[in-house]
């Protein structure tokens, strides 16, 4: 048995060794925070001395849909929060 920091247990038997089950665990939007994300985003930006353009290019995103998170107070979608997780890593 093999725990992990989530408390999922896995097993694993002599038939099915290499066949251990992969899935990703994805945070759920309901209930977050963009404008304290967007703050941290910023001050991970100012550490690393990074643009929000420089973010943009790393993550993929265009500069105008980065320009409008940051400073329009748009939302985050999924796939952009880990991202930007990602990248920057937080």
């Amino acid at each position: 048995m093999k725990k992990t920091k989530v408390q999922h247990a896995y097993f694993q038997s002599k038939f099915n060794r290499d066949l251990v089950e992969r899935f990703e665990i994805q945070e759920s939007i309901i209930g977050f925070d963009h404008s304290d994300f967007r703050a941290r985003i910023k001050h991970e930006l100012s550490y690393l001395g990074l643009e929000p353009n420089e973010l943009a290019s790393k993550c993929y995103i265009s500069s105008n849909r980065m320009y409008y998170l940051m400073q329009a107070g748009k939302q985050f979608l999924p796939n952009e929060i880990a991202s930007i997780k990602k990248v920057l890593g937080m």
